[in-house]
Order: structure tokens, then C-alpha cells, then sequence
């Protein structure tokens, strides 16, 4: 097998397992954020497999005579016209990989911010409690129906 074919079959794992990973990405801006870590575990999982097919494609790229022209298409240096026509599918891959990875990178800042606004509304809730007093804190937690516990006239002392 050559070596575009080579590339080209492992770029297209790589895109794959970025769209898995986008995929994540869009459900972390939405999801519950009892979930979320479920999803930050399931991206990482994703990140170490990208991390693998990474070092299969410096493999190839290292044991080939034009290894230095293979690592700057893959980092998407030369200009397309440049790129020398064998190579020219493996460059378009590229492409769409590091769209995938840009596109990602928006979202990643969008999560963020959602965690900081989920953050700054939890402080808000609590400096909120701290400042209630306790008496109104008791009586709003009671359950309807319940009695009122230490406060009931059955349990005063005459």
C-alpha cells in the first residue's frame, strides 16, 4: 500500500473520531451539568485515540524519503499549489480535519462560558441562603402538611 493510501485511511479514522468528538462537544452545551463529566471522560477517551492514530501517521511520515514535506502538508504549510499532486488528497483531509478542529475550539469557549455562568448563579444561590435568616430558611423548607417541628404549640412548654 502506498503511502497516500496509507494516510488517507488514517486521516479518515482521525475525521471520524472528531466528529464523535464535535458531537460531544454539542452535547456538553446543552446537557445537565450532572452529566457533563460523563462527556468530558467520553471526549478524553476520544482525545487518546486521536493521540494514537497521531503517532501512526508520524510513523508513516518518518519512514518515508519525503518525510519533511509530509509533516508541513500535515500541519498545512504549503500553499495548496505547491502540495505535489500525489500528495494533493492527503492535503484536502487536512483541511477538513483542522475545519472540524476550528470548528470544536468554538465550542470548547462557549462550554466554558456556560460552566463559569452555571458557577456564578450557584455563588449567587448561596450568598443569597447565607443571607436569609435561619427562622425564614426553616419555614420554607418545611414540607406543606408537615408539622412545623419545635415551632408547634404542642410542643411549647406552658
Amino acid at each position: 500500500m502506498d503511502v497516500t493510501t496509507q494516510l488517507l485511511q488514517l486521516l479518515s479514522q482521525k475525521q471520524q473520531q472528531f466528529e464523535t468528538y464535535k458531537q460531544y462537544t454539542q452535547i456538553l452545551l446543552e446537557c445537565d451539568s450532572e452529566i457533563m463529566t460523563d462527556y468530558i471522560t467520553k471526549r478524553e477517551a476520544l482525545a487518546n485515540e486521536i493521540d494514537a492514530i497521531n503517532k501512526k501517521i508520524n510513523d508513516i511520515c518518518a519512514a518515508h524519503p519525503q518525510q519533511a514535506l509530509l509533516k508541513e502538508i500535515l500541519l498545512l504549510h504549503p500553499n495548496y499549489s505547491d502540495v505535489p499532486a500525489e500528495f494533493k488528497p492527503v492535503f484536502a483531509a487536512v483541511q477538513q480535519i483542522f475545519a472540524q478542529i476550528n470548528y470544536i475550539t468554538g465550542l470548547n469557549s462557549q462550554i466554558i462560558q456556560r460552566a463559569q455562568n452555571e458557577r456564578d448563579e450557584a455563588k449567587a444561590q448561596l450568598v443569597e441562603k447565607k443571607n436569609t435568616p435561619k427562622i425564614v430558611r426553616y419555614l420554607t423548607n418545611l414540607t406543606p402538611g408537615e408539622d412545623d417541628g419545635a415551632l408547634t404549640i404542642s410542643n411549647k412548654k406552658a
